[in-house]
């Protein structure tokens, strides 16, 4: 409700506190499908999860220009809009009572919502990097006590220009073939 009453310039303070507690408890999500508790791929709930938590603490809460773009009412509003239908999916599976049109927006936003996430962190990275760039924000120069040099607006460029696309890609194509397993007309067995 935030989302819709804020300026993007006014979100962030608001939603701050809840979003960093409940982004970060999702990496919980990563424990149980890691360990077998939920039937889930390890693989695509970590990228799913940590693609969130970078940009949350990586790039909005260290870059105040990040708080303030539309990129990040737009990432906020694409997170919320796939994780409502998803936790009330998971919760009616729970019960075996998952109505069609649940299971259906289950399957189906992230056709919408998947891209317009994937853009808005992009896009919050993208609003980072000139106040990444002329802080210095997590980078470590030469020489140091760790003799390690660290760019790390030069690692958001590699992140921009390389996982985003293919783990995009991979996030994408792994919904549309979930897709088409739960969606599809069950076939006839042959006896």
């Amino acid at each position: 409700m935030h989302i819709l009453r804020s300026t993007p310039e006014k979100l962030y303070p608001v939603v701050e506190q809840a979003l960093k507690l409940v982004q970060t408890l999702a990496c919980m999500e990563i424990l149980h499908a890691a360990t077998g508790l939920v039937r889930a791929s390890a693989v695509t709930t970590f990228i799913q999860v940590f693609s969130r938590i970078f940009v949350l603490w990586g790039i909005t809460h260290v870059a105040p220009p990040a708080q303030t773009s539309f990129a990040f009412t737009l990432m906020c509003a694409s997170w919320a809009s796939v994780e409502v239908p998803r936790y009330t999916y998971l919760t009616a599976n729970l019960w075996g009572a998952v109505p069609y049109p649940l299971l259906w927006l289950r399957y189906s936003l992230f056709a919408v919502l998947y891209p317009t996430g994937i853009t808005g962190e992009m896009w919050s990275i993208v609003s980072a990097l000139d106040f990444v760039r002329a802080h210095h924000v997590l980078s470590m120069a030469l020489p140091n006590a760790y003799n390690l040099l660290f760019n790390y607006h030069g690692f958001l460029w590699f992140v921009l220009a390389v996982v985003y696309p293919f783990g995009g890609y991979y996030m994408y194509t792994h919904m549309v073939r979930q897709r088409g397993k739960k969606l599809s007309p069950p076939k006839a067995k042959i006896a």
